[in-house]
């Protein structure tokens, strides 16, 4: 059993409020952990997390526009591209330090982790262009690669450079 540090007084006269997620466990109008809060502390206010409906705002807005979307599918591909291969990590890594730069992790954007999460990622593209740009290039023309492998860094490298991409990375920082 768990024991509050604090005594249920203390907690009765200080306890203001709570913000959870939006889930019914925890705001539900019958079960949820707030209704039970307020059955032993009723002065306590529970509210949906500012933080979680921003970001679930912004993935509602996302999935309108479809321009966000192909941007969206992108960084999804690098993510996967440098989070499931050493190998991948390990050429980036040559390509960065060739070019003196430094390289920040990739991450996924616009899912179901903070706005900050997806600017810090999106971020970390925009300070490693070169460097992916040229590891693109370089394993696009790697004939120890397979054809298909050679094609989708081809494919990669056209899509970083164009200039929807490029549009679309330099405006998502002042958005998010």
């Amino acid at each position: 059993m768990f024991v509050f540090p604090w005594s249920k007084a203390y907690l009765e006269n200080n306890w203001i409020g709570m913000a959870t997620d939006g889930a019914s466990v925890m705001l539900g109008s019958r079960g949820g952990l707030i209704v039970k809060l307020k059955e032993m502390f009723p002065n306590i206010i529970g509210w949906h997390c500012l933080n979680h409906r921003l970001a679930l705002a912004v993935g509602d807005a996302v999935k309108t526009c479809n321009a966000i979307n192909h941007f969206k599918i992108f960084m999804d591909k690098l993510y996967s591209l440098y989070s499931m291969s050493t190998k991948n990590q390990r050429a980036l890594e040559a390509c960065a330090l060739t070019l003196g730069t430094e390289l920040n992790r990739i991450g996924r954007i616009l899912s179901v982790r903070w706005v900050a999460s997806s600017f810090r990622a999106v971020h970390a593209v925009w300070k490693s262009y070169g460097a992916l740009h040229m590891h693109f290039t370089d394993s696009s023309k790697d004939q120890s690669l397979d054809g298909k492998e050679r094609s989708t860094f081809a494919g990669l490298a056209n899509k970083l450079q164009s200039a929807a991409f490029l549009q679309n990375l330099a405006l998502i920082p002042s958005v998010l």
